[in-house]
Formats: structure tokens, sequence, C-alpha cells
């Protein structure tokens, strides 16, 4: 987002050159933001309920087995 940001505003200016004088506002797409954030929290919400079941499932004793 650091470098993305300046990027965009420039290729929008060029843009807006390109087509005459007309200038092209920039808005950030807050909306795109939000959704990518909440797969995000659902994904790691659906890995944490898995990675939970399946370490229910197994006993104290077998999860230290397995690590060794």
């Amino acid at each position: 987002m650091v470098a993305g940001t300046p990027v965009a505003i420039g290729i929008c200016r060029w843009m807006g050159e390109a087509m005459m004088g007309q200038v092209m506002p920039y808005q950030f797409p807050v909306g795109s933001m939000l959704l990518y954030i909440g797969v995000l929290v659902v994904l790691e919400l659906l890995l944490s309920i898995c990675t939970i079941r399946k370490q229910e499932q197994n006993s104290l004793i077998e999860q230290m087995r397995l690590v060794e």
C-alpha cells in the first residue's frame, strides 16, 4: 500500500492528461479492502477451529509422541 497508492495516483493523473485535461478522481477501494479483511478473518477462524478440533481428538500423550 505504501508504494501502490502513489503509483495509482500518478497513473490517474497520467490518464487524466491523456483524456484531454479531464481529471479522474482517485478513490481508495474501501469496500474491496473490507471484503478482503473479512475473508482473511473468516479463514483464520476456520483454520483455528479445525486445528482445535483435531487437537481435542488426540490425547496429550499422543501429541507428545508425534512431536518426537
